[in-house]
């Protein structure tokens, strides 16, 4: 599967060692030279230098083959116009890490509406997480049953 990894932090640089890892076709863009130099130097994978809200990096990463493009960088507002580039452009999937609560809505009908395929707000997961974990009641007795 040819996947597109848009911004090269800790998050998507990881992202993108494990679909390698996994002998997918990763394509990472990424706009931080020295970054690069360090994907370059470490990942099996193509980078190209530029911003993923850009049509021309999209393009050069080879968008129009791309079975996934998922959107790791800083900032929301990119993620999200990078993954809508890629619906338009016929990307089958595309996710988008969003921090502002709000482009993250718990019904997940923005997300379907403008066509981003999964949403991702990492405080509202580990909030969740935590919230279901204090649901589950710990074990208040224990009993021994002879065996």
């Amino acid at each position: 599967m040819k996947v597109i990894v848009v911004g090269a932090g800790e998050v998507g640089f990881n992202i993108a060692k494990v679909l390698a890892g996994e002998g997918h076709d990763v394509v990472v863009i990424e706009k931080d030279e020295r970054r690069i130099s360090e994907i370059q130097d470490r990942l099996d994978v193509m980078v190209v230098h530029g911003s993923g809200s850009q049509l021309s990096a999209l393009e050069e990463s080879g968008i129009n083959d791309a079975d996934m493009l998922i959107a790791v960088t800083d900032s929301d507002e990119t993620n999200i116009v990078a993954c809508l580039i890629a619906k338009h452009l016929g990307v089958k999937k595309v996710v988008a890490r969003v921090q502002t609560l709000g482009y993250d809505e718990p019904t997940g009908m923005v997300a379907r509406k403008i066509g981003i395929d999964l949403i991702i707000n990492p405080t509202r997961v580990v909030a969740s997480e935590i919230f279901h974990l204090l649901q589950v009641p710990p074990a208040s007795q224990v009993i021994e049953f002879a065996g």
